[in-house]
């Protein structure tokens, strides 16, 4: 364990110098937000861009894990011979772009939070009381981790799999992949598309009240208007289901574990 403990470690010192320049990122974008918010005095351009950078989260996790392994590039053979499996490798990395992603969401999140309530007064032009409000940032800010960790795991398993097509192909690893992977996501598709993983996934039913408020924020130029609607679905309110939640998490298990498996037996051999 604690030698697991020292490689998350050394993976946080290597991805220092992306959660900087994150860091510097988010800061240049609200910087321009709190310029435009003074000068047009419109709390919309805080808010809403704010609530923007929030969504445009999902990609931290990807691009941090595709910085990270590609600081790996020139030293492969010490980090694969490292005594650690792959999926301790592939984890050591996860949890350190993880736990960044985590604090710079909910730096956004507050952000957005506030100025919603402070500059434009939300829960009355809503309706909406404080726990309603913190529940639905809640359910948008899981579904954005959901949906950054599931392309991640995809992306490290493409990864793995084209270091193993290189160890046979050479440099002629891309011609093979690129089709493999078209006729890959089309399979997949078409499966998810598929009334067999409807009837697999659609337990668990939890109905949702879809309601986007009758309110305008903003002025002039950077009005938004949101009018009242309610998703519908053959006359019965729209549903989530949680097996098809729990379908996501197996995929990304499965996949996760794989790329492990690969670096350990395909790989590094």
């Amino acid at each position: 364990m604690n030698a697991w403990n020292g490689l998350v470690k050394k993976e946080f010192r290597l991805g220092l110098s992306g959660i900087y320049g994150a860091l510097a990122f988010i800061g240049g974008i609200y910087s321009v937000l709190l310029f435009l918010t003074w000068k047009f005095d419109d709390g919309a351009i805080l808010f809403t861009g704010s609530f923007a950078i929030v969504i445009m989260h999902v990609a931290f996790l990807p691009v941090y894990l595709a910085k990270s392994l590609y600081t790996e590039k020139d030293r492969m053979h010490m980090w694969l011979h490292n005594p650690h499996s792959g999926y301790q490798l592939l984890l050591a990395k996860f949890v350190n772009g993880l736990i960044a992603m985590i604090l710079f969401i909910c730096l956004t999140s507050i952000i957005t939070f506030v100025s919603g309530h402070v500059l434009l007064d939300i829960f009355v032009q809503t309706g909406l009381s404080w726990s309603s409000y913190l529940l639905n940032g809640l359910n948008i800010v899981a579904h954005v981790l959901g949906g950054s960790i599931y392309l991640t795991v995809w992306g490290v398993f493409l990864w793995a799999l084209a270091l193993l097509l290189k160890n046979y192909l050479g440099k002629y690893t891309w011609a093979v992949l690129v089709p493999l992977i078209l006729i890959g996501f089309s399979l997949l598709s078409k499966w998810e598309e598929s009334k067999v993983l409807e009837t697999l996934t659609h337990w668990g039913a939890i109905p949702l009240d879809i309601f986007t408020y009758p309110i305008v924020l903003g002025k002039a130029m950077f009005q938004v208007e949101i009018n009242e609607t309610m998703i519908m679905d053959g006359g019965a309110m729209s549903v989530i289901f949680i097996g098809t939640y729990v379908y996501y998490i197996m995929v990304a298990l499965v996949l996760f574990f794989l790329s492990g498996w690969i670096l350990d037996r395909k790989v590094e051999v």
